[in-house]
């Protein structure tokens, strides 16, 4: 059994983040069952973290390995377009 999202008891916020890198551990896993593969992958949760944009081009965001980002850098990782160039991508379709 598989679970991803608000749905785990892993120790780490419940983001759209984290339930990203759960599908890919589980879909990952899922393809080594299929194929009859042996020993599934396991993940790891990652440092905190949190990116509000605020518009398009103003917000803060916070990394452990950088500290606090202004809004310049937060509008690059999530204000331009919400990620939803990087989800287009992903499922193979025309967005941003």
């Amino acid at each position: 059994m598989f679970a991803i999202g608000d749905l785990t008891a892993l120790p780490e916020a419940k983001t759209a983040g984290a339930a990203a890198e759960h599908a890919d551990s589980v879909t990952t896993n899922i393809r080594t069952l299929i194929n009859g593969g042996g020993e599934l992958a396991s993940y790891e949760p990652g440092p905190p973290g949190v990116a509000l944009p605020l518009g398009p081009s103003g917000g803060a965001s916070y990394a452990p390995q950088l500290g606090v980002l202004g809004a310049e850098q937060t509008a690059q990782i999530k204000g331009a377009d919400l990620m939803t160039g990087m989800y287009a991508d992903m499922f193979d379709t025309e967005g941003g």
